[in-house]
């Protein structure tokens, strides 16, 4: 590979951490919604689909239902994707945990006051001391993307050290040995030993989600000619989007998994593509920021019998069905914008500063360097 000549020495990455505010790229946040709405369409088709039903829906919606695990891989790419330039903010964490928190008993409290009323408790304190243990230990059981995701932003801080004292060759080392054992191996051993019980043991999701994240910073600290041209990458990625397809369609092999090669090669592709978009355009910008709020809330496990076993009850037709996924999928994203707008918004207004000043408190006490964007 060619890569642009830069001032820096060549084993620093192009792009480092700053404290200027950057402008969106829209073609990202594009690409974040189409891999929600990927995501949902494959929860849709798993939960709420009857197996008797879905050869009566047709190939095509089967292929919408079957690229979740490609959804998540493109969400946690474009997450690696801004965090490999960004510094470690206390408050951002904060957030994070606390929309996961806020939504977690929100939902939780619904159905509890939905299924007792007619026994009312007398105190909002009892309530939440009766469902804060079973909804945490719900929610560690039952969401296996958020939790890997969580300690991936923990982690990102050390993963940029790590990358920043790597050059270019060394970069795709790494990636070269992690696609192997993460994504390659484990179709080996599959196709020899025709079983997959020893695959706990090889990969994880939280290891596959940090494989992402080394792909994504090595897209963004070392481009190069040839990724930044869409016309060349473009078709590519329908070529390797079309054998993912075949692989669905006319084969018992499916490489669906997140952790798939294929999965990993196409999601890589498409974010070079929509990256390379490089536009700005505010109601994509806004719309994608309700995009965690939609998995949190779809995904919750009393929301997903409510949606999938009651309210969206397929009934075999293909507009029924398409509907009742424009409609989750758009009032949780309005949900998401609200959010972001009021709580999110008092969260940034009354907490940012305290927080800034707390994570000050720690760098000095463990003598480590602030890092803070303003």
């Amino acid at each position: 590979m060619t890569y642009e000549p830069t001032n820096q020495p060549t084993n620093q990455p192009t792009n480092q951490p700053t404290n200027q505010p950057r402008s969106r790229n829209s073609g990202i946040e594009l690409l974040r919604l189409i891999a929600m709405l990927m995501i949902v369409f494959s929860h849709y088709w798993t939960y709420a689909v009857p197996s008797k039903q879905k050869p009566k829906l047709g190939v095509g919606f089967e292929l919408l239902g079957s690229w979740g695990k490609w959804g998540c891989a493109v969400f946690v790419l474009i997450t690696g994707y801004f965090l490999c330039t960004s510094k470690f903010q206390l408050k951002k964490l904060f957030k994070l945990l606390f929309q996961i928190s806020f939504f977690s008993f929100v939902i939780a409290f619904i159905f509890y006051f939905a299924h007792n009323n007619t026994n009312p408790p007398n105190s909002l304190v009892k309530v939440f001391m009766h469902l804060a243990p079973n909804t945490f230990r719900a929610y560690i059981s039952s969401n296996w993307f958020m939790i890997p995701y969580v300690f991936l932003f923990l982690m990102f801080p050390l993963l940029n050290i790590i990358i920043r004292n790597t050059g270019p060759r060394l970069h795709l080392i790494i990636l070269a040995i992690g696609i192997f054992y993460i994504s390659i191996l484990p179709k080996i051993l599959s196709e020899c030993f025709k079983t997959s019980a020893y695959a706990p043991y090889i990969h994880s999701d939280l290891m596959t989600f940090v494989l992402l994240y080394f792909i994504a910073a090595y897209l963004r600290l070392y481009p190069n000619k040839i990724l930044k041209n869409n016309l060349i990458i473009l078709p590519i990625s329908l070529v390797v989007t079309m054998v993912i397809i075949v692989t669905i369609c006319c084969s018992s092999y499916r490489d669906t998994a997140l952790h798939g090669p294929f999965v990993i090669l196409s999601a890589t592709l498409w974010l070079v593509v929509f990256a390379n978009l490089k536009f700005s355009f505010k109601p994509i910008n806004i719309i994608s920021a309700g995009t965690l709020t939609v998995y949190l809330i779809h995904e919750a496990r009393n929301f997903r019998t409510l949606f999938w076993k009651e309210w969206f009850v397929t009934n075999g037709s293909i507009w029924q069905n398409l509907y009742s996924v424009a409609i989750v999928f758009s009032s949780c994203l309005v949900i998401g914008i609200i959010y972001n707008y009021t709580i999110n918004w008092m969260l940034a207004k009354y907490l940012d500063r305290p927080i800034d000043k707390l994570q000050v408190k720690i760098c000095q006490y463990l003598k480590c360097e602030n890092r803070i964007d303003k």
